[in-house]
């Protein structure tokens, strides 16, 4: 479970920010709210970035106490 939930948010985080650039989307819906694909696409790549350092950390943990 601990794995399984950063997992998740990186291939999503992936896949919309992916998917905004290959529909050419002029705006983005975040909470039922129209805001400007920029701001979209950041909000999802920091999201990314950051579940993804999350999962290279837990890696690091165990290859560090060899589990």
């Amino acid at each position: 479970m601990k794995i399984l939930i950063p997992v998740i948010i990186l291939a999503l985080s992936i896949y919309k920010v992916l998917t905004s650039f290959l529909l050419d989307e002029k705006y983005g819906v975040l909470f039922d709210i129209k805001i400007n694909i920029w701001l979209y696409r950041g909000i999802w790549i920091i999201a990314g970035v950051s579940f993804a350092y999350n999962l290279f950390k837990i890696y690091k943990d165990k290859k560090q106490f060899g589990i």
